[in-house]
């Protein structure tokens, strides 16, 4: 009890603060959704978690139609993995199979990722500095960088659909906060959950034992492991049984085939073994998940090794499309995942400004643990974008850590600004000038 207590206590604290924090973010989104996402069909990745969601619900377990697409049959699935279609199932469970309680549900994990941004940014500043001016000064930091990211075009595309990157960030940014507060066992059991959330996260639980070896050693990097391998067992054994393989996801082979065979490496982007008919002889293999990436992650391995070329050019092309320097191969996958065209388009310098301020500012505290963890870890899930499908909504993290940054360089700004003010003895009310 006395643990929990220490936890809550900060929130307790600051009420009001968060009551503003949630407040604001709320009606942004009501806003957005209102003007963007009123008639939203759901396509691709979205429409696929909620397929399964409502399975789950329906007490149809994990299963879906897909990749087989045929609408009379529903097979056991491990396509995606388990814990957002988990958790949405309880939602839609609870108030109906609507997209609009995924939209809510979705705006719900939003808004504590931006709670938790600003819990971030303070923490950042007050364990390098403890005067009063600075606890001062990191308060309003930590609201520029909430406040920032409860408006910030990306983040609100993500937060108004069914997927996963909010439930990312939050996992991310507790990862990291915990393992800065010296909570490695609780850093563990959300690195776990992110295997369990976002394909191919096994590599966050290896960068959080790592650093926990690296803190705290190898005993308790040990433990954390042991936390990790517990967090995922069920999934893994779920999986043996009813799929024939401890597998977390199934579909690494999709994304080697799509960006790497020699299909995508002739057409020079991305193509989709779903129904592209060039894999028309794998298509029977769609029945057994299993063996079907397997199948296709064979054909893109195979393809690496006799043309290595194609991870440079399948890294080139995905910086382009991830960061939008080239709108023609951007637009697909952005109107795949829904977000509306015009509202991305015009809000791209606006992008472009806050991502290099929030970069270049956070640079001065690259020493802080809590820094130096979400370098590692928004660095490893950037860079996996970057060799995957490349995808705009894939750089989820590195926009929040940029909203982050920005945060941190208003209190540099203003820090600055006092200095400037101190030392040619001008009063300090100028300094609420700014």
């Amino acid at each position: 009890m006395a643990h929990w207590n220490q936890l809550t206590a900060p929130i307790y604290a600051n009420k009001k603060r968060y009551f503003a924090i949630i407040l604001f973010g709320f009606l942004v989104q009501m806003i957005v959704g209102f003007i963007f996402y009123r008639h939203t069909v759901l396509l691709s990745d979205s429409s696929n978690y909620l397929n399964v969601a409502r399975n789950i619900a329906a007490g149809r377990g994990f299963t879906d139609h897909f990749p087989e697409m045929n609408p009379l049959v529903l097979h056991q699935s491990a396509w995606r993995p388990p814990l957002y279609p988990l958790v949405l199932s309880v939602a839609l469970f609870a108030f109906g199979p609507h997209i609009i309680v995924a939209q809510i549900l979705n705006a719900s994990i939003g808004i504590v990722d931006i709670i938790l941004v600003d819990i971030t940014v303070r923490e950042v500043i007050s364990s390098h500095f403890s005067k009063d001016q600075d606890i001062k000064l990191s308060s309003y930091a930590g609201l520029v960088a909430s406040f920032l990211l409860a408006t910030y075009p990306p983040f609100l595309s993500n937060t108004l659909v069914p997927l996963t990157e909010p439930l990312e960030i939050l996992l991310i940014l507790c990862t990291a906060l915990w393992l800065a507060k010296s909570r490695y066992l609780l850093a563990s059991l959300s690195a776990g959950l992110l295997i369990l959330t976002k394909p191919g996260a096994e590599v966050f639980a290896l960068i959080s034992c790592i650093l926990i070896f690296k803190f705290w050693g190898y005993r308790s990097a040990l433990k954390s492991l042991a936390v990790v391998v517990l967090i995922i067992f069920p999934w893994l054994v779920r999986n043996y049984v009813v799929m024939g393989a401890p597998v977390v996801e199934t579909s690494d082979g999709f994304n080697l085939a799509s960006e790497y065979s020699q299909y995508s490496q002739q057409t020079k982007g991305f193509v989709d073994p779903v129904f592209d008919p060039q894999f028309k002889s794998y298509w029977p293999l769609e029945d057994n998940e299993v063996k079907w990436d397997r199948a296709l992650a064979s054909m893109g391995l195979e393809n690496i090794k006799r043309h290595p070329i194609v991870v440079f050019d399948v890294f080139k092309r995905n910086v382009e499309t991830m960061f939008q320097f080239r709108p023609v191969m951007s637009n697909p996958p952005e109107v795949s995942d829904l977000r509306d065209l015009a509202f991305v388009n015009n809000s791209r310098p606006w992008i472009y400004f806050i991502s290099a301020i929030g970069l270049y500012c956070s640079l001065y505290f690259v020493r802080n643990r809590l820094m130096i963890t979400l370098f590692a870890l928004v660095g490893w899930d950037s860079l996996s974008g970057l060799f995957s499908t490349g995808a705009p909504r894939l750089r989820s993290s590195f926009d929040v850590f940029s909203c982050i940054g920005f945060g941190l360089g208003y209190y540099l700004f203003r820090k600055s600004m006092q200095k400037r003010v101190e030392s040619k003895g001008i009063s300090d009310q100028l300094l609420s000038l700014y």
